[in-house]
Formats: C-alpha cells, sequence, structure tokens
C-alpha cells in the first residue's frame, strides 16, 4: 500500500504511528503463516492417522521401483552386445 506522503515529510507521531501499523501488519502475516501451517501439519496427521499416507508412499515406491526397472530393461536392449 503506498504511503500518503514520503516519510521524510512526516512528523514524529505519524512515523510512530506508521511504525505500530508495519509492527501490526507483520504481526497479521506471521498469524496466516502459523494458521497455514497448523491447518497443514493437521490434515498431514489426518492422513498418516487414516492410512492414506502409507498409501501414497506405497504408490510412489512403487512407480519408482518400476521405472527403475523399465529405464534396466531399455538400457540393456540398447546396449550391443
Amino acid at each position: 500500500m503506498p504511503l500518503p506522503k514520503d516519510p521524510k515529510d512526516m512528523n514524529l507521531d505519524e512515523l510512530r504511528m506508521l511504525i505500530e501499523f508495519r509492527k501490526l501488519e507483520l504481526k497479521m502475516e506471521f498469524q496466516e503463516v502459523r494458521h497455514s501451517l497448523g491447518l497443514g501439519s493437521r490434515i498431514l496427521k489426518a492422513f498418516k492417522n487414516s492410512g492414506i499416507l502409507e498409501g501414497i508412499q506405497e504408490s510412489f515406491q512403487k512407480k519408482a521401483s518400476t521405472k527403475s526397472n523399465q529405464d534396466a530393461k531399455s538400457k540393456e536392449e540398447t546396449e550391443p552386445q
């Protein structure tokens, strides 16, 4: 948000108010981040408790091992013997 006037042109009271305003903005932003992190951790905890997280991990591991097996087979096929 642009300031109504340059801080160089503000008197001491206006500068103090500006600093307080900036502090409040930072506190609000920090609270939003904390809330988002708390919500994210609760969602992950719910996934973990329900077993969904383990299922997702297993799925990724299966896909990774399948991909590495396919890569190894295609490498064997392309190498001259």
